[in-house]
Parts: C-alpha cells; structure tokens; sequence
C-alpha cells in the first residue's frame, strides 16, 4: 500500500492510526521525489490480528459499517 502525505509527520501519525486497527508492518522511513510535493510510504499489510485467518471473500469487522 503506497500512501502520500503533505510531510513525515503527517505520514507518520497515518501510519500509527492504521496500525491500531490493522497489523501491518511499519515503515521506518518515508521517501520523497524530486520535483514532486509531499512524500511516500509503503506499507505492507501483515496477518490478522492474534493471527487468525481471514476467510476469502469477508472483510474484517472494523471494515464493515
């Protein structure tokens, strides 16, 4: 999952907000482009959380309204 965010610090906190709900495994750093505004994060999604498997086809419960 790629993110962009205005600055690291924005990134940051986003990064920290998913994690709360989701295992995914953390960036260290955030990378930018020359000439472009803001930067990137790449995140890898992780397993479930207590590793439990998710069944094909179901979204996890925080997902669903």
């Amino acid at each position: 999952m790629d993110i962009a965010a205005a600055d690291d610090e924005t990134a940051a906190v986003f990064q920290q907000a998913l994690s709360a709900r989701w295992a995914t495994a953390t960036a260290d750093r955030t990378t930018r482009t020359p000439g472009e505004p803001g930067v990137r994060l790449r995140r890898f999604p992780g397993p479930a959380p207590g590793n439990r498997r998710i069944a094909a086809g179901r979204a996890p419960a925080f997902l669903v309204p």
